[in-house]
């Protein structure tokens, strides 16, 4: 059974793998709807009462009393857009920061799911978060196609956001504690993948329908693949064995055994707790280590239940702690919490630069359709070409490299000259090759951050990244305001973030080929001494200097007696 469940993606892990993509793909349509329903076409001062001499701009006008004034109502350019949020509520001069901020309410909305549905998950489950928010996400969005207010408009954009990213963290969270080891890279891959493959279908979309209500009703029909999870989404085997509900753990991998093919493999007694252990493991050099599952290695009190007309004999929960975890945790032990904050900046810089260059992919000289269209397919062979490439030189190098590269494409465009065609030309293709390494930079660190962290706090941690991504993705709409001082203020401030960030990751460990923590004390205890810069000069990640012994010793102590505190 064991060489199922770490050796073998079968029918029943591929279901669930599926079904769990699902919020990536709605995540990638309605975090991106809002490049297209609040698109800014060009604009220039319509004439109320009065004649215009001269043009100053688009939000200035030169009367006949030669008086430089502003417009009172402007007219829009519609070759690309019929109608979106800007052109029916004049979001435009002086209104400009309403659409910023409509799309920051997005942003923040996606904040508050990472700071507090990280943390419900651990407590009550995965299953419980997921389900809930994806059938709210449906709802919210197509009833936000029928707004006619700009106020009630922002308040349901920050809903959404609270439900698609909820729905987003918790179905990767969910995946990455069924899948093998070997999987796990495709797997964080994949949900950047499915992700981006949303924003080529908000472009595709955009480009039939041109009228943002009818636009943003069919964004939000997306979202009814979500009620799939009510019937055939799982919880996760793992989080009920770490809380001790050992029944119910007991009661999935039976059903992953029989949708697989292999229900010779459940032994008549019930699986022993040491057995549904072994069963959870991700990493196939468990296998060699296993015992016969016939016998038990651990004293439990049978339960008989009843399945399918008969009487089964199943594990019993002997004891279960009450003892809760969540973000507090991951900043109790040193090492934990300068990791947590390390990864934190990593989610912020990325998020900053990623949305930065997407968000901004309409005024590409070009089709805005045509231009998000591209920014969101060019992830797709950088994510399969990099897929393979990190499980050869690691986590750890490539983010950086991207993180690097991907800032200084960010500095370097804004000093291109737009004179001519062959300049623009270069503009767009560094702009959306920074945009690929930032994608790589993105998927790769969901991943990084579901191995650098124990499974007691796996998802409070990819939630306070993604807090940190939020924040960050908050703020992006309004640096772009910036450029009212200087044009080149906003991508200068994208690229140094993303240096930053480059260079801090260095002093993360790397996570390739290593399995996934259980406990406090593992996190604590992983990747001592393990450095870019000891790899560079020829360190050695397995011996630490006495510092760091003595470090690891009082870390462990510490943690110890954190885990036997209750609640």
């Amino acid at each position: 059974m064991t060489e199922l469940w770490a050796g073998e993606f079968g029918r029943y892990q591929w279901i669930q793998y599926l079904l769990h993509l699902l919020p990536a793909f709605t995540g990638g349509v309605h975090m991106l709807s809002q490049v297209e329903v609040g698109a800014t076409p060009r604009h220039r001062c319509l004439a109320v009462n009065d004649t215009i001499l001269e043009y100053v701009g688009s939000c200035h006008y030169v009367s006949v009393r030669n008086e430089t004034l502003p417009c009172k109502a402007w007219e829009y350019d519609r070759t690309y857009y019929e109608s979106t949020i800007v052109t029916d509520w004049d979001l435009v001069c002086d209104r400009r920061w309403m659409a910023s901020v409509s799309q920051s309410a997005y942003m923040l909305g996606a904040l508050i799911a990472s700071s507090l549905l990280g943390q419900l998950s651990d407590r009550l489950g995965r299953w419980k978060v997921l389900v809930p928010t994806g059938a709210l996400q449906m709802v919210l969005a197509t009833g936000c196609g029928f707004v006619q207010n700009y106020y009630l408009y922002v308040a349901l954009r920050f809903l959404i956001a609270v439900n698609v990213s909820g729905a987003y963290m918790i179905g990767f969270v969910l995946t990455m504690e069924m899948a093998p080891d070997r999987y796990r890279t495709m797997i964080g891959f994949s949900f950047q993948l499915v992700f981006a493959l949303g924003i080529t279908v908000v472009a595709g979309w955009a480009y039939l329908v041109r009228h943002w209500p009818i636009l943003q009703i069919i964004f939000g029909l997306h979202s009814s693949l979500m009620l799939l999870h009510w019937w055939f989404v799982d919880e996760s085997p793992r989080w009920l064995f770490s809380q001790g509900r050992y029944q119910e753990c007991d009661a999935i991998i039976r059903k992953m055994l029989i949708q697989n093919g292999k229900a010779d493999a459940i032994p008549e007694q019930g699986f022993t707790i040491d057995q549904l252990q072994r069963a959870l493991s991700t990493t196939t050099s468990d296998i060699g280590r296993q015992e016969p599952l016939e016998q038990a290695t651990t004293n439990v009190t049978p339960v008989v239940v009843q399945e399918g007309g008969k009487e089964v004999t199943t594990v019993a929960v002997i004891s279960s702690s009450d003892r809760k975890y969540g973000i507090v945790d991951l900043f109790k032990t040193p090492r934990l919490r300068s990791r947590t904050l390390n990864i934190s900046l990593n989610w912020f810089a990325n998020s900053l630069v990623y949305y930065g260059l997407t968000l901004n992919s309409g005024s590409l000289v070009g089709d805005p359709h045509l231009m998000l269209f591209i920014s969101g397919i060019i992830e797709v062979p950088a994510y399969l070409l990099s897929a393979k490439i990190i499980d050869i030189l690691g986590r750890r190098p490539v983010i950086s490299f991207c993180l690097v590269s991907g800032g200084l494409a960010c500095i370097c465009t804004t000093y291109f000259p737009q004179s001519s065609f062959a300049w623009t030309t270069a503009t767009t293709s560094v702009v959306m090759l920074g945009k690929s390494l930032i994608s790589i930079s993105f998927a790769i660190i969901y991943n990084y951050t579901a191995e650098l962290f124990p499974t007691v706090v796996r998802s409070s941690a990819v939630g306070i990244g993604s807090t940190s991504a939020r924040v960050s993705g908050t703020l992006t709409p309004l640096i772009f305001l910036l450029d009212s001082l200087d044009p080149k203020l906003p991508s200068v401030l994208f690229g140094i973030v993303a240096l930053a960030a480059g260079f801090f990751s260095l002093y993360l460990p790397e996570t390739r080929d290593s399995p996934l923590l259980h406990t406090l004390t593992e996190g604590e205890e992983f990747g001592v001494g393990d450095t870019g810069f000891a790899r560079l000069c020829g360190g050695n990640k397995s011996s630490p200097d006495n510092e760091r012994v003595f470090e690891t010793a009082a870390s462990t102590a510490n943690i110890i007696q954190l885990e036997s505190q209750k609640e």
